[in-house]
């Protein structure tokens, strides 16, 4: 068959989910020649190839891509021929809007889970481990297109040993943005709430855990903002982060290790299963088998569990063997703290804080969802779910910034014909909610470089929106 050129545009959520390392993978197996590269609206793909060929690689992209990734379009057509030599994987190229789903945070994998368990593997215990397939991405994003030097991790210089995985196209690790070692990558530092360094002996994980067994109450630093913990089957050490958080009787969410130890102590239908062990791992409220557990949920019947999703929560709870607190560190009706700075204001909290060298660039809270009647019902749209791209029934003729209510706030921009949520912001009532709220549209119109044409908000004046 006679050899053509045709040019493939993906759409969708294809950057920093392994999509170009994909589809060079497929040029190898359909033997084809040509190029793939990110671009302002997706993926790109130059090939030489016949058009029976043709239809099996677009088969293969529409029902094999990566586990992260989602297609909202795919189009082709046949170009001006170019002769290629090989099958190449090319630098970004930047033009016209950027339209791109920006890669929510998800969950680590289980073939990291199983390198961070593993006393052979270089990155044993490491609590940053991550591969194109898991981790954090929307939260160190400074700009898209997703490349290294767009996020937090372009403080950090990778090893040769890294550096050799980050650029073998066959390597899961292939341009993983947040790609690191004990030897080159972030690290944990272990402080008092004055600040000063606690002196470890072995690691700060191993002495973390001695702290909450003595019912210390720790900030712990996450992908999106810090979380406030403890052990959940210490009671003198909930009521006491109550006492100081002075939050008297809202429902805590409990952090478990595992699906076995969440059945321990909830009733849970395969559906919020479903939902527990999922890549986004959301709080899910669910029916708690201890009804006298007032500490946790007071005078309710329901508690919202989540399991680990960071190799840090892992390594964690795979050595304290119990239940942790973990609710959002920050003021009632504050934002998430996501720095050091902003997490003084809880310094009569927190006795100790666990934190790391990887700035959160975006701060982001859990998600917390619930099941009625077999049907998902999300309460609260953050981390693993948001930003999310949505697709509208026609084209915008101008660019539009929409501005949520005051209570519940999300902002979302419209360009063309998509419409990218924000993820869950928070009630406007306060000085520092507004801030956060004004950073969250000042990251959506820096990372699309949008400028908006037309400002959609509430008439209600004294909403702060």
């Amino acid at each position: 068959m006679e050899l053509c050129t045709y040019k493939i545009n993906i759409s969708g959520t294809v950057q920093g989910v392994g999509f170009r390392p994909f589809i060079y993978a497929l040029s190898q197996r359909y033997l084809v020649t040509g190029t793939v590269s990110n671009n302002s609206n997706g993926v790109e793909i130059i090939l030489n190839t016949d058009t029976l060929t043709l239809k099996q690689f677009l088969i293969a992209i529409e029902y094999e891509y990566p586990p992260l990734a989602s297609i909202d379009t795919i189009q082709h057509c046949e170009m001006s021929y170019v002769k290629f030599d090989s099958f190449e994987i090319i630098k970004t190229q930047d033009s016209g809007n950027i339209t791109v789903n920006i890669p929510p945070d998800v969950s680590i994998c289980e073939q990291c889970e199983k390198e961070l368990l593993d006393p052979e593997n270089r990155r044993y215990g490491y609590p940053f481990i991550t591969c194109t397939h898991c981790g954090v991405r929307y939260s160190i994003i400074y700009d898209l297109p997703y490349d290294r030097e767009h996020t937090s991790m372009k403080f950090f210089q990778m090893c040769k040993l890294c550096e050799k995985e980050y650029n073998n196209p066959l390597d899961r690790r292939y341009h993983a943005q947040p790609i690191g070692c004990h030897d080159c990558g972030p690290e944990l530092h272990l402080v008092d709430n004055k600040g000063i360094k606690v002196e470890v002996v072995k690691n700060e994980i191993k002495k973390t855990v001695e702290l909450l067994n003595e019912g210390k109450i720790i900030a712990l630093k996450g992908l999106g903002g810090y979380h406030l913990v403890c052990d959940a089957t210490n009671k003198s050490a909930i009521q006491e982060l109550r006492k100081r958080k002075k939050r008297p009787t809202k429902p805590l969410a409990v952090m478990v290790r595992d699906i076995n130890m969440a059945k321990r102590l909830a009733t849970i239908s395969p559906k919020e299963e479903e939902l527990l062990v999922s890549q986004e791992r959301p709080i899910v409220i669910v029916q708690m088998k201890d009804k006298h557990a007032s500490d946790i949920s007071p005078g309710i019947s329901k508690i919202g569990l989540f399991l680990p999703y960071t190799p840090l929560h892992f390594l964690l709870l795979e050595k304290l063997n119990c239940p942790l607190v973990a609710t959002s560190a920050n003021i009632t009706d504050e934002p998430i703290c996501t720095n050091l700075e902003s997490l003084e204001k809880l310094q009569n909290v927190y006795d100790y804080v666990l934190d790391h060298n990887r700035d959160i660039v975006n701060g982001c809270d859990d998600s917390v969802l619930m099941v009625v009647k077999e049907q998902q019902v999300m309460i609260r749209r953050a981390r693993g779910y948001a930003p999310i791209s949505l697709e509208l029934p026609f084209t915008l003729k101008e660019k539009v910034l929409a501005l949520g209510a005051n209570q519940k706030s999300t902002i979302a921009i419209g360009i063309e014909n998509r419409v990218i949520l924000s993820p869950h912001i928070g009630d406007l009532d306060s000085i520092s909610s507004v801030e956060y709220y004004e950073k969250n549209i000042e990251s959506l119109e820096r990372i699309y470089k949008f400028l908006p044409e037309v400002i959609a908000h509430d008439k209600e004046s004294r909403y702060s929106s």
